[in-house]
């Protein structure tokens, strides 16, 4: 007896769907999940402490201030504005110049799948970090200097990282512009 379901199923599997491609995909979204989850407990401690243990109060006076909002504040707006502006500039060239190594090896159909897929694992963790320290940073100086606006920036950055989550279709869309550049960078070469 003949299997008739698999005469209509395509042959053609997505690079992607290797079993040890799998299983990394799954590793980085559990510790991308986890980064986003530790954050916000360390923010909800922070929080808690600032709020019902200091009473809303300042551990230290805010100081100075830059029309009327306290230095701290603003260099917490500046980490966190400024985390999310060099991961739109850092990131990108991590991918291009690791697509440029990747296009200086001979192509390989069975290493180039594993070569993109450590590419964007690698920037990927560059993104969560860069958004991560500058959350915590920023949850640190409003414990010193419990201003609420500061909470929204740590919020921002919580977004920024669930919006950058590592879903499948997030991962297959990457990869496939990915492969898209590094064929015209191996027909292409540019200096």
């Amino acid at each position: 007896m003949t299997n008739r379901i698999s005469d209509h199923l395509p042959n053609d599997a997505h690079p992607l769907d290797r079993p040890d491609l799998q299983d990394r995909q799954r590793a980085v979204r559990v510790a991308c999940l986890g980064i986003v989850l530790g954050t916000a407990v360390v923010v909800t401690s922070i929080t808690m402490v600032v709020r019902f243990a200091l009473g809303g109060r300042p551990i230290m006076q805010n100081g100075a201030l830059v029309a009327g909002i306290p230095v701290v504040t603003v260099f917490g707006a500046a980490v966190t504005l400024g985390a999310a502006a060099v991961a739109s500039l850092v990131i990108p060239a991590m991918r291009r110049a690791g697509l440029k190594q990747i296009a200086a090896e001979p192509p390989d159909p069975d290493a180039d799948p594993e070569r993109l897929w450590l590419l964007y694992a690698k920037t990927k963790f560059a993104e969560y970090g860069l958004a991560d320290g500058a959350a915590v940073l920023t949850a640190v100086l409003y414990h010193l200097s419990a201003d609420w606006l500061m909470i929204v920036f740590v919020g921002g950055m919580l977004a920024f990282l669930l919006v950058r989550f590592p879903t499948q279709a997030a991962v297959r869309r990457w990869y496939a512009e990915a492969e898209a550049e590094l064929d015209r960078e191996r027909t292409n070469p540019t200096a």
